[in-house]
């Protein structure tokens, strides 16, 4: 049985995404997919995505391939989105998506960091929740 490689979980106005472990390009296509709907159910609420990167590998070849399919999130009620890495060349490939969205991309690899940026962001009780749920012993 395979471990499931992300977990996107809804937190007030908000989404949690936990990316993890050797990233292949049909786990790539089902996250998007999934991601994707996620988003469209929103039905014009404004929202948050904070993404921890934090243990993920992508090959080159998923890098590569994710160049050959289009991707299409739908962003328009999307207020600020930020990244947990290890390095920051870890996620260089997707920054191409980010081109053209009315929030300014943050990443970093200081937990410390997310957690001055939720605190700006979020209300006071849904950055504790992402917090809490950022420190969790159990990474999956």
């Amino acid at each position: 049985m395979t471990t499931k490689k992300y977990q996107i979980k809804a937190m007030g106005h908000c989404f949690v995404v936990r990316k993890s472990g050797l990233w292949e390009l049909s786990t790539d296509l089902q996250y998007i997919s999934e991601l994707a709907d996620i988003l469209n159910k929103r039905q014009g609420n404004a929202f948050y995505l904070i993404v921890d990167m934090r243990g993920m590998r992508v090959p080159q070849e998923v890098k590569s391939n994710n160049e050959k399919y289009p991707i299409f999130l739908d962003r328009r009620n999307q207020k600020g989105e930020i990244w947990l890495l290890d390095d920051f060349a870890q996620a260089d490939h997707l920054l191409k998506y980010f081109k053209q969205v009315s929030f300014a991309l943050k990443r970093t690899t200081s937990r410390d960091e997310c957690v001055e940026w939720l605190a700006q962001y979020l209300s006071p009780s849904e950055a504790d929740a992402v917090t809490t749920w950022l420190d969790e012993e159990k990474r999956q």
